[in-house]
């Protein structure tokens, strides 16, 4: 994708706009080429949510972007996954599209906005988690997250934390399931969900920690033995 009239080696990291207006103006020449989009797949291959489902067409209802920000109902389950860590929007099409020329990187802010604070670019989740309406309000009053309101907004954090595989977080999501429960069944939901996949991974780290103890006891056995 590229601005008409500005050329198509400009990249695809743009706000798209309208303008609403009742002066009549030409029509501009419908241009069918292509600008060398397509002869690379890399936006395909590194969508998380393979959300690329042919050349050229993307299912937005898989797009990270639309899940976090303009869907206001659950994420559905087979997508949580992939999401990983991502709160809000995803930029990894941009990112990898040879035609951007932003060295996008691991950098705290935007290429086109600037930086931003710390404590929206780089959050800590149990932060998040807990967050209040006046919190969330005073955070990002001058940030787009902002439109998406809590609601959506602890929805999202709760997929990043159950992805997180962090069993730290268990007493926290569950202290925010409390808040939440009989308030927004959706939220407590995605709470729920966080909570069994982190206990699922803290079962999984104990067991493999065991095994390791077991075996190492095994293999000391066996030493005594032989000596």
């Amino acid at each position: 994708m590229y601005v008409d009239g500005s050329g198509p080696k400009v990249g695809s990291g743009f706000f798209l706009g309208e303008i609403l207006t009742t002066i009549p103006l030409p029509a501009d020449e419908v241009k069918r080429s292509r600008a060398g989009c397509g002869k690379c797949s890399k936006c395909m291959t590194a969508c998380p949510t393979n959300a690329f489902v042919g050349e050229h067409v993307l299912d937005a209802r898989k797009c990270i972007s639309y899940l976090t920000i303009e869907n206001k109902g659950s994420i559905p389950h087979e997508l949580r996954e992939p999401m990983g860590n991502r709160i809000y929007g995803c930029d990894v099409c941009q990112q990898v599209c040879p035609w951007n020329k932003f060295e996008w990187g691991d950098i705290a802010g935007s290429p086109l906005f600037g930086q931003v604070d710390l404590s929206v670019s780089a959050p800590k989740l149990q932060d998040l988690l807990l967050m209040s309406e006046d919190s969330f309000l005073q955070t990002f009053s001058s940030s787009p997250i902002k439109r998406i309101g809590l609601a959506r907004f602890i929805r999202n954090v709760a997929v990043a934390a159950g992805n997180s595989r962090n069993k730290l977080l268990v007493p926290v999501v569950e202290e925010a399931l409390r808040a939440w429960a009989g308030k927004d069944e959706m939220v407590a939901e995605h709470l729920e969900w966080a909570k069994s996949r982190l206990m699922a991974a803290s079962g999984e780290e104990e067991a493999t920690k065991k095994e390791g103890t077991q075996g190492g006891e095994t293999k000391g056995e066996e030493q005594r033995r032989t000596e």
